[in-house]
């Protein structure tokens, strides 16, 4: 067993973050001989209006230079971005991209909100129409 050394509870005086330390396994003690046996990493609980409770495992441990504020802030943020790009990959389609080139990629890309626009203009054009021809344009 491996014993940690004493570390701070409240390393910004903060009651929802502290230091902890995680024993590393024999394969990753091989990968990474310079870290020793276990790691020291910092946790932040915290949680967003209108969003669930979260945690935040780092290993920034300077509270003076990755202020608990900051760290929350960037990382809400980014979960917020890969959100949005997965739902915009689901919503056009670009799991299946063919492409191996940049350029082969953006066409695809293209093509796909290309496709997405008419479909949704197409959707837009039969909400608008009045009961009555709803089947007259098929």
């Amino acid at each position: 067993m491996v014993r940690c050394p004493q570390i701070s509870r409240y390393p910004s005086n903060r009651q929802e973050e502290w230091h902890s330390c995680i024993p590393l396994d024999k394969p990753r003690r091989q990968q990474y001989p310079h870290l020793g046996s276990t790691i020291t990493v910092r946790a932040l609980q915290y949680q967003i209006p209108g969003f669930r409770p979260s945690w935040l495992i780092t290993l920034l441990l300077n509270t003076a230079t990755f202020t608990y504020e900051e760290l929350v802030g960037l990382y809400h943020e980014r979960w917020r971005q890969e959100t949005f790009h997965r739902e915009w990959k689901h919503a056009l389609e670009l799991s299946n991209l063919r492409s191996h080139s940049a350029t082969g990629l953006l066409k695809d890309v293209l093509v796909q909100l290309t496709i997405n626009n008419v479909v949704r203009w197409v959707m837009a054009q039969a909400a608008a129409l009045p009961p009555s021809q709803e089947n007259a344009h098929v």
